[in-house]
């Protein structure tokens, strides 16, 4: 938190910048629950803001991984979307079903 801008800390909810040692605890938490919340139509996704560095690196970015990892493959890191300052900020997540049996 220290790091954070200040109109950052002023403005959002602590427990939204407090994400655990990668930043990442509450979008995991909500990533191990995709596979038994989307169903398997076409349009089944989950769409989430994140701090950009967690999809910078677009070839492997640490989301997409954590994504495979956390739901045996079942669901994926589909695409990652620019904010208005071109920072990738926003990620689709798809329900794949391949690491079920």
């Amino acid at each position: 938190m220290a790091t954070l801008a200040p109109e950052v800390v002023a403005y959002e909810d602590d427990r939204a910048l407090c994400g655990g040692d990668d930043g990442l605890d509450v979008a995991r938490a909500i990533v191990r629950r995709l596979p038994h919340i989307l169903d398997n139509g076409p349009a089944s996704s989950a769409w989430f803001e994140l701090d950009d560095s967690h999809l910078l690196d677009r070839e492997k970015p640490v989301f997409g991984a954590m994504v495979r990892e956390e739901t045996g493959g079942a669901c994926v890191l589909a695409e990652a979307y620019d904010d208005p300052f071109g920072l990738p900020r926003f990620a689709k997540v798809l329900l794949t079903r391949e690491g079920e049996e």
